[in-house]
């Protein structure tokens, strides 16, 4: 069996992708209960939206970027 997950165990970031790059939006850390929940984000007008959550891995020198990745998309 594996060790129980913490609370703050785990780092999110959530990024808005543009044409001119990616804008850090909001850094989380993950609940005991696994989840890692994001503010809600307003939208002026309409159109898509591009977003991007990472998870940020501890090296143990420092924090890298995870691996991990997803590119949800708001329409």
């Amino acid at each position: 069996m594996g060790k129980t997950l913490a609370e703050g165990e785990f780092t999110f970031e959530l990024y808005r992708v543009t044409d001119t790059g990616e804008e850090l939006v909001e850094q989380v850390r993950n609940a005991a209960s696994g989840t890692a929940v994001f503010s809600d984000q307003t939208f002026d007008k309409d159109g898509t939206y591009l977003y991007k959550i990472v998870e940020v891995a501890d090296s143990g020198t420092g924090k890298d970027k995870g691996t991990y990745s997803y590119d949800p998309t708001v329409y």
